[in-house]
């Protein structure tokens, strides 16, 4: 199960929007980072490119072209200038693009 959030700022009496954010149960975020890196590696080569990336980002509404640039090359452990399922998860979790979710049972654990 996948869902989708989005951050917010309080500016005075208005609300700004940030970066969507998708969440997803821990146990299934090995299958969602494949799904994701599957639809972002549109020619099937293993890697995502840049312009591959650029596509995933407008299409999520993740960023603008220069920010999947930036954030392609701050991942890639390459010279290739593409990601690696690894790295794309990497991507994925570092910017918190995708989160992951704890259960109701672990948020009771732990008293949140």
């Amino acid at each position: 199960l996948l869902f989708m959030t989005r951050l917010f700022t309080m500016d005075g009496s208005s609300a700004t929007s940030l970066l969507p954010c998708y969440g997803v149960h821990r146990s299934l975020f090995p299958i969602t980072c494949g799904s994701f890196f599957d639809q972002a590696d549109i020619n099937k080569d293993g890697q995502i490119s840049t312009d591959e990336l650029v596509q995933l980002f407008a299409a999520l509404g993740l960023g603008e072209a220069e920010e999947a640039r930036t954030k392609l090359e701050q991942y890639a452990s390459s010279a290739e200038d593409s990601l690696s399922k690894a790295e794309f998860s990497q991507l994925l979790l570092g910017e918190r693009l995708l989160t992951v979710q704890l259960s109701a049972a672990q948020y009771y654990s732990h008293g949140l």
